[in-house]
């Protein structure tokens, strides 16, 4: 893992911004609806992810293309349920056409900007902790143990507040309501699997209910 300077991080955040105003210029010159935009957006920007983690963090990068033995049972129902519910918001951007004049510059510069700092925020959070997996156990044979620098200084669970901040941009961005439900699911199912998943790391991670004196919220600092 190597280490990261304040120019690096300011990118993380403008880059997404920057695909998203393109890909939203490109809309508007061609007549394209936003959620085909949109999910070029999308496609984009994992590939930017994937790439700065690969090259920042590739330990993390590895772990993350498989899913362990000892995984939770639960967690497969939780994943299954986020997978299911980032399907249907997929499938709704490319069956709800909206024009994108309908979508004022104002409001969706500002679900642009949420969606930049949720895609910013995720890459540092697989840069800083080598622990990062994509799914919920204890990693003792890599040695697992709290992580509590950069936003993990804040929060105790900032990954998925960068998958919130994500998804609650996303309707804006399509410009569709009807985006509201799965994206409305996806974050029902983070937030429960974020409770469980702290349950699970107080009980068996040693030095994590020291973390819990020290850093008191899951997911918004001061709120929750």
């Amino acid at each position: 893992m190597r280490e990261i300077n304040i120019t690096s991080v300011a990118g993380f955040f403008l880059v997404p911004f920057l695909i998203s105003i393109l890909m939203h210029w490109l809309a508007r010159s061609f007549q394209i609806s936003l959620g085909w935009s949109c999910i070029g957006v999308f496609i984009v920007q994992q590939i930017f992810v994937d790439r700065c983690v690969f090259f920042l963090n590739p330990v993390v990068h590895a772990r993350r293309k498989s899913w362990p033995d000892d995984t939770k049972k639960w967690d497969h129902l939780f994943r299954g349920l986020m997978y299911a519910s980032c399907a249907g918001i997929l499938l709704i951007a490319m069956l709800v056409s909206v024009d994108p004049d309908v979508v004022s510059w104002a409001l969706w510069t500002v679900a642009t900007v949420v969606f930049s700092l949720g895609v910013g925020l995720k890459i540092c959070c697989l840069i800083g902790n080598e622990f990062l997996e994509p799914t919920v156990r204890i990693q003792n044979n890599n040695d697992h143990r709290v992580v509590d620098t950069g936003p993990y200084s804040l929060v105790r669970h900032p990954y998925y507040t960068s998958y919130i901040s994500i998804l609650i941009a996303t309707p804006l961005m399509i410009g569709s309501l009807w985006a509201i439900w799965p994206c409305l699911v996806f974050v029902i199912v983070v937030v429960l699997r974020t409770v469980w998943e702290d349950r699970i790391l107080q009980i068996e991670l040693v030095g994590y209910q020291e973390y819990v004196g020290r850093v008191r919220f899951l997911l918004i600092p001061k709120v929750f």
